[in-house]
């Protein structure tokens, strides 16, 4: 990836360098933590700030506790679909889900 290319030539590492180590020396996150930080963000203001956010988004999200009758651990959690394909598992709604309960 060019921004691992960048932080290796930033620093003077060799190519078989760490890059979790890179990423820590600047104290910065790799473009996936960056995706998952902001899909918590999301996550997190659709939790304790839903009112801030579009009317449209005001049911997105589904919790356990309407899916199911029954009484279980997580029926505090959002309700996870099942999914087939890679862009589904991509989706705000089922990764934001999946972070978020975890």
């Amino acid at each position: 990836m060019l921004n691992n290319k960048l932080l290796r030539v930033l620093q003077y590492k060799p190519s078989r360098f760490c890059i979790a180590e890179l990423y820590k020396a600047y104290c910065t996150l790799s473009i996936h933590q960056l995706r998952d930080y902001q899909i918590l963000l999301f996550m997190h203001k659709y939790v304790y700030n839903i009112f801030k956010l579009p009317s449209a988004l005001l049911t997105y999200f589904d919790d356990n506790k309407l899916i199911r009758q029954y009484n279980a651990r997580q029926k505090g959690d959002f309700h996870t679909y099942v999914v087939n394909t890679k862009s589904e598992k991509r989706s705000i709604k089922v990764k934001g889900s999946n972070l978020w309960n975890k």
